[in-house]
């Protein structure tokens, strides 16, 4: 089982390396992945996510976060899906809380 940790960005060069930073190496015992979706970001975002070591994805066509997420979900295979912002609004270290029911159930969701 894995954890997908999806943060759709748009100019975030100053707080997603952060982010991924803070995304535990697994939650309650299952690895996780940290996925970057960008929305043509013009300033340094794509390279500091990946000098964090997320994946990332060029969103291939406008729509916003919401599009962002969508497309994500059709290209990365997990067993579960956790959303974030690229700015720090949620903490990381809180995954845990949301994945747990998940984990435990062994079902395929989004948290």
């Amino acid at each position: 089982m894995s954890v997908a940790v999806i943060l759709a960005t748009l100019n975030e060069e100053k707080a997603v390396g952060k982010v991924i930073e803070d995304i535990p190496d697994e939650v309650n015992g299952i690895e996780t992945q940290a996925f970057v979706i960008d929305g043509g970001s013009k300033d340094d975002t794509v390279k500091v996510a990946k000098d964090s070591d997320a994946q990332i994805i060029k969103q291939s066509f406008e729509g916003g976060k919401g599009a962002a997420m969508r497309e994500s979900l059709e290209k990365i295979d997990a067993e579960a899906y956790v959303f974030m912002d690229a700015d720090m609004t949620y903490p990381p270290e809180e995954m845990s809380k949301l994945v747990r029911p998940f984990s435990a159930s062994g079902l395929r969701d989004f948290v």
